[in-house]
């Protein structure tokens, strides 16, 4: 599969300020298990740098809290532009990227502390010779953080496209098939196994001069082992490296499989109200064993994808 060198500039300076007026505040709510249960995130965009195919599309993710027990995740992703389709779009057999995910996890350790807590009372920003500035006005509040460990398990599926260069995937008789080119479909569904640990707050306050506001953040981090039982590779147009021609729905063989991978993500959402929610994971995925190692291993992989989390209150 062709490389592709991704450059990114970002430049911010921020600023911020503690309040220096005297704070007059009344605590409305300080209870980090008084959260809305379910929250549905719409993605309109996500970017994952999979070097086995690297897409940007839309996503919609679902999170049920059931208590003090645990969570279940629900997430589906969809591309609306995949590198390796682009790269051969006259093959009808190869198809967009397409990934679906559910993950339960089960709360082994679940305990809240006392901790020192932001509260904005302000935000404002501009720009100036090229660099974003922004002021906050803000003070800090004692309140309640709850801290989780859990234990998390589940599957995910995904319907991706590959190059056959990458994977040497091709045998056609009389080719010399260390060049010759293609695409096809690879199916995979992976179990996943990991530990979690999760923060949550939900102070409300009340303060003169400046009405209500909140400290609601939901943030979890986690680790995973991935292994997948069955890599699935279908058949693919493949292109004869010299006549180039092409060889229609070519039976394909790779023996070089890779079963095992693992991940690190990290999701955030505010558990309360209608905000912007963000979730980020890198590691090593199953498919085919890559020619290569390192972070150019076709295994590698950086995804990020962010929204709307819009929450609902649920009864059990």
């Amino acid at each position: 599969m062709k490389k592709l060198i991704f450059s990114l500039g970002w430049l911010a300076a921020m600023s911020g300020a503690s309040y220096g007026q005297d704070i007059h505040y009344k605590v409305l709510e300080d209870d980090p298990y008084n959260i809305k249960k379910l929250m549905i995130h719409l993605d309109p965009f996500y970017c994952d740098a999979w070097w086995t195919d690297v897409t940007l599309g839309w996503g919609v993710r679902a999170d049920l809290h059931y208590g003090s027990l645990g969570t279940l995740n629900i997430d589906f992703r969809r591309a609306y532009l995949d590198v390796v389709k682009s790269s051969n779009k006259n093959d009808k057999d190869v198809k967009t990227h397409m990934w679906f995910e559910g993950v339960a996890s089960l709360n082994l350790v679940d305990k809240t502390k006392q901790r020192s807590m932001k509260i904005v009372l302000s935000s404002s920003s501009h720009s100036s010779g090229g660099y974003t500035y922004t002021n906050t006005k803000f003070f800090m509040a004692p309140g309640t953080k709850r801290k989780i460990f859990g234990v998390r398990g589940g599957i995910y599926m995904v319907n991706t496209p590959y190059e056959t260069e990458d994977a040497h995937a091709y045998k056609l008789e009389g080719v010399d098939t260390s060049r010759a080119t293609g695409a096809a479909m690879m199916k995979t569904m992976t179990i996943v196994g990991g530990i979690s640990f999760k923060s949550i707050t939900n102070l409300q306050v009340s303060v003169d001069d400046w009405g209500t506001r909140r400290n609601s953040a939901y943030s979890d981090f986690y680790i995973d082992f991935l292994f997948a039982p069955g890599v699935g590779m279908g058949k693919g147009d493949v292109t004869h490296p010299v006549s180039g021609i092409v060889s229609p729905n070519a039976d394909l063989d790779v023996k070089e499989k890779k079963h095992m991978g693992w991940r690190m993500g990290w999701s955030y959402k505010n558990p309360m109200r209608t905000w912007l929610t963000y979730k980020f994971e890198w590691g090593s995925r199953p498919g085919f064993k890559s020619q290569e190692s390192g972070i150019l291993s076709a295994n590698a992989f950086l995804m990020m994808t962010m929204g709307i989390s819009i929450p609902f209150n649920v009864k059990f």
